[in-house]
């Protein structure tokens, strides 16, 4: 397996832990499906050991230091950047669902930001972006409120958004290797890829299975999608004409 690949499937086992975690529940909320139900939390526990954590996560940032990826350190920042979109509005939503849409927190911590315009800015007018958002929480009227008892089950939101920019910054960030560094970071990513890779393809057809009674949930999954297909010949000497693939 080359490392592009490794890379490649150890990212989509994370997209389809988040997206089986999410059709569970709605299959969940149809008492006709038990048994597709149970198929999918099967589908769940075959990848939970692996993608569970951040473990992968820190890998896939770590491994952006090696020569070989390079060249997709902007097409995984731009992914982790949607990501942190994501973490935005997830603790919006928290927020919401902790107090009420008029919380004073929301006003303060929202006022003036359209995260959804965010997803495809460029680097530095998101850097920003963050910083905005990082400073509006750190103030010490929005940390007492968030202490308050009330507000409790948005905890786990605020974190996940700290760590979604921690991640996105990680894509960027300088992280020269010494050769000893880049062998072992070449072999873990490598070994990790080859132990997920079985379990996530039975995962992906218990999924598929499970979904197949709700057309409409199976087509927005993408579990159908297919794997990218990348160039993996090695770069030719200047000059030389490419070969047919």
């Amino acid at each position: 397996m080359q490392l592009l690949e490794a890379f490649d499937l150890l990212v989509s086992g994370e997209q389809i832990t988040q997206r089986l975690a999410v059709l569970g529940g709605d299959l969940a909320a149809k008492p006709e499906l038990e048994e597709e139900s149970r198929w999918l939390a099967a589908a769940q526990a075959r990848l939970a050991p692996i993608f569970a954590g951040a473990r992968i996560g820190d890998l896939l940032n770590r491994s952006l230091g090696l020569p070989e990826l390079e060249s997709i350190k902007g097409e995984r920042g731009k992914f982790l950047q949607s990501a942190a979109v994501d973490a935005v509005l997830d603790l919006h939503q928290a927020i919401t669902t902790a107090a009420t849409s008029r919380s004073p927190v929301l006003e303060t911590v929202y006022r003036n930001l359209k995260p959804i315009t965010m997803r495809r800015t460029p680097r530095d007018v998101f850097e920003a972006f963050c910083c905005d958002i990082e400073r509006r929480l750190s103030s010490s009227y929005v940390q007492r409120m968030l202490s308050n008892e009330e507000y409790e089950p948005a905890a786990p939101a605020v974190l996940r958004l700290h760590a979604a920019f921690a991640d996105w910054r990680c894509a960027y960030a300088a992280m020269p290797l010494g050769e000893e560094e880049v062998s072992a970071l070449r072999t873990e990513l490598l070994a990790a890829a080859s132990a997920a890779s079985l379990p996530l393809r039975q995962a992906q057809h218990l999924a598929r299975a499970a979904l197949l009674p709700e057309e409409a949930l199976l087509a927005a999954s993408g579990l159908l999608e297919k794997s990218k297909r990348r160039s993996l010949a090695p770069a030719k000497a200047e000059g030389q004409a490419p070969q047919p693939e």
